[in-house]
């Protein structure tokens, strides 16, 4: 665990960790995006099927199920 210093002119890390979280959030999001549109084109395709299982794996893969 990190323990920057508050004082507002002592440490910049300090005022920057607020940005690791807005970018973590950020990719999130493009992940999520990405796989939305995987799927939307795999529908449109006519291989939901497919898709469902593949992702029905990555999950029990990623849970450990």
């Amino acid at each position: 665990m990190k323990i920057y210093n508050a004082h507002p002119e002592g440490n910049e890390m300090a005022s920057l960790e607020p940005a690791r979280y807005f970018n973590l959030a950020i990719e999130q999001v493009e992940q999520i995006s990405d796989s939305c549109i995987q799927f939307i084109d795999n529908v449109s395709a006519g291989g939901e099927a497919s898709f469902i299982n593949q992702f029905r794996e990555t999950l029990t893969i990623e849970i450990g199920n």
